[in-house]
């Protein structure tokens, strides 16, 4: 398996479970520690992981869509531009 694999395969892991250790993606991926922290290190640069003392989860985009923003708290909003 080539890194850009690996790399995939721990963001569907962790997109399933929400959470995950090194020791548990060792162990489903069978590759050394070190070969996923590397991997690991390499997803966090990217901000696409937070890592924690022995575990890693993903990082949730806050990003919300111009279309579902404009919707949210309607009568409010007119409130406040009369």
């Amino acid at each position: 398996m080539k890194e850009k694999e690996r790399q995939d395969r721990i963001l569907e892991i962790l997109d399933a479970q929400g959470y995950a250790t090194v020791k548990y993606l060792t162990e489903v991926l069978d590759y050394s520690s070190a070969t996923v922290n590397r991997d690991l290190n390499v997803l966090q640069e990217r901000q696409l992981v937070r890592r924690s003392y022995g575990g890693v989860e993903p990082v949730r985009s806050q990003y919300v869509p111009i279309f579902l923003r404009t919707h949210k708290m309607r009568a409010e909003k007119k409130y406040i531009g009369r």
